[in-house]
């Protein structure tokens, strides 16, 4: 029921994060596909999206405060990010790492579309850590309806647009799959 990200060391992450409730609301899934790189000191990170179930807001990716309690054995990570919408407000999330480093390798595959080529185009990243996996595909940022846009939500987005080109925007152009690797050669989706 929480959001689950996957991440390479090369810093190519996959971000899982479904509507909290059954049958939820389009507008609630916020899965998303990026790169993650420190900005400079070990403290600061970017988190740039190129992939995302959410419209992007039209500023740039903001410096994220990066820190690893637990003494730094990378057990945990706390990110705390300014609003962009409201300065004086924070987002603060911690994430926490399943398994140990020596247990589990972490394969990341870039996905591009390669069909017809007057069909629309989308990428993402397919992410294998363990057992778990996670597919995001979707249009690039500054490519459809979503991903074209430049506003706060979805829920802005509909309204501007009307909530049926959006919602069959992504019933038909993003997918988000989370899963496990049973046995080689056989993936149960969640």
């Amino acid at each position: 029921d929480c959001p689950i990200r996957l991440q390479a060391s090369c810093g190519i992450f996959v971000e899982f994060r479904a509507p909290k409730r059954t049958g939820g609301d389009a507008v609630d899934h916020a899965s998303c596909v990026g790169s993650f790189r420190l900005d400079g000191e070990p403290s600061r990170a970017v988190r740039q999206r190129s992939v995302s179930f959410q419209p992007p807001t039209g500023v740039a990716p903001p410096s994220i405060r990066v820190a690893f309690p637990g003494g730094g054995d990378g057990s945990s990570t706390v990110e705390e990010e300014v609003l962009a919408a409201v300065p004086e407000e924070r987002c603060l999330e911690r994430w926490m790492r399943l398994g140990s480093t020596s247990e589990q390798g972490v394969t990341a595959l870039e996905l591009i579309d390669g069909g017809d080529e007057a069909a629309p185009r989308r990428k993402g990243a397919w992410l294998f850590c363990g057992r778990q996996f996670i597919r995001v595909l979707g249009p690039s940022q500054g490519d459809g309806t979503v991903g074209g846009a430049c506003c706060r939500s979805l829920q802005q987005l509909e309204a501007l647009c009307g909530a049926e080109p959006v919602r069959a925007e992504l019933r038909t152009r993003y997918e988000a799959v989370l899963g496990e690797v049973e046995q080689p050669g056989l993936l149960r989706i969640r």
